[in-house]
């Protein structure tokens, strides 16, 4: 739907023999201009079918909320589409399974929080499947 037949980030060739292609050249690619037009569209229907709901229903909320974190909103919207272009980018380098496996690390890293910084319950339990991500993560990386 969004992508040129055959179309894909331009690949040179770095000294190990795998593909290394150039972030800004892809981005500017006609690839990289459907991907970009995806997180437009996607963005653009979020905004429209969830805004009125909230300024319907939570005005007041909102306006407090805005008012207390905006810095907060502002890093927490774009980091959520660069890190979704992120992925979208490491889906044309590499294997899907490769790829949602290393994703996987947001759950070590969330573990870790909640143990260290929230006090959660089961932390050994908890760490001891952190573990078991990060080896799988590493696997994954020898395996290449």
């Amino acid at each position: 739907l969004f992508a040129p037949s055959g179309a894909g980030p331009p690949s040179g060739r770095s000294s190990r023999g795998s593909p290394s292609p150039s972030i800004r050249s892809w981005i500017r690619s006609e690839w990289g201009w459907s991907i970009r037009r995806y997180i437009y569209i996607l963005v653009l229907v979020s905004w429209l079918t969830i805004t009125p709901w909230i300024l319907l229903r939570e005005r007041g909320y909102l306006r407090e909320e805005w008012r207390r974190h905006a810095g907060s909103i502002f890093a927490v919207g774009f980091l959520s589409i660069f890190t979704y272009l992120m992925i979208l980018f490491a889906l044309r380098l590499t294997k899907v399974s490769y790829v949602a496996a290393v994703r996987e690390v947001s759950i070590v890293l969330s573990a870790y929080y909640g143990i260290v910084q929230l006090g959660e319950k089961h932390g050994l339990q908890k760490l001891l499947g952190a573990l078991f991500i990060t080896l799988g993560v590493v696997a994954i990386g020898l395996s290449r």
